[in-house]
């Protein structure tokens, strides 16, 4: 058994309790519970000389469901450890789709915080021209510049959405 699992196991574990799980386990006085996990048994079916996983019922304390998987102890601890790794730990595709996801929220964020920009500048309103450059446009107020050439100088990047503004 490796380290991770084997510190899994240190974590699951319990001092061996034997549970009800009428009518299967009334001869022997149950099924010996070996380890919990939240509201999960690992049990050993001594009936079929195996361990099997089932919802153990807190309230009655006993084990809701009869398997008979047969399994070594290792490959049901193994078992358990890979689900719950499943569960938690994202895989490099589930990592992959979260950053597009991101990318995507930011990319509209500075879209939308451009176009908020954008609008509290005001209007071209002059008489002045604006002056940059070979520009015709009258200024906006509080700036020698029109609105586009203001917004990329403040900015440092063109306005995106030029052909829409």
């Amino acid at each position: 058994m490796d380290a991770p699992l084997r510190r899994f196991w240190e974590m699951i574990r319990v001092t061996p309790v034997k549970l009800p799980l009428p009518p299967w386990g009334d001869r022997s006085g149950g099924f010996w519970v070996v380890a919990l996990m939240g509201s999960e048994s690992l049990y050993y079916n001594d009936i079929e000389d195996g361990f099997n996983e089932s919802a153990y019922d807190t309230a009655t304390g006993r084990i809701r469901e009869y398997f008979c998987d047969q399994s070594e102890l290792f490959y049901a601890i193994r078992s358990w450890h890979q689900a719950l790794l499943r569960d938690v730990v994202p895989t490099p595709e589930q990592i992959a789709a979260e950053e597009r996801r991101e990318a995507n929220r930011a990319q509209v964020e500075r879209k939308e915080s451009a176009r908020r920009w954008w609008a509290a500048l005001g209007d071209e309103i002059g008489p002045e021209t604006c002056k940059s450059d070979g520009c015709t446009k009258k200024r906006i107020a509080h700036s020698v510049l029109c609105r586009e050439h203001h917004f990329e100088q403040i900015q440092c990047h063109p306005y995106p959405f030029l052909d829409t503004a």
